[in-house]
């Protein structure tokens, strides 16, 4: 799902600079948004799972908590 929402994302972008009128620019842009939704909503659910169990195998929790927030306030 993430590497098929990010080729989208990438033939899109690269798409939109090719474009001869606005309203494929508009589509074109709109789809590119689509790819990006579903790809930045993928990779911050695989984080989360990620962080979930590093903090279940490693003690060192304050680290994986400091760049969570860190990333969050960005």
């Amino acid at each position: 799902m993430v590497a098929g929402s990010t080729f989208g994302f990438g033939l899109m972008s690269f798409l939109s600079a090719h474009v001869a009128t606005f309203d494929e620019l508009a589509i074109l842009r709109f789809l590119t948004g689509i790819g990006l939704g579903g790809a930045l909503t993928n990779v911050v659910a695989l984080t989360a799972e990620y962080a979930r169990f590093l903090v279940s195998r490693n003690s060192d929790q304050s680290r994986i908590r400091a760049l969570m927030r860190a990333w969050r306030r960005t």
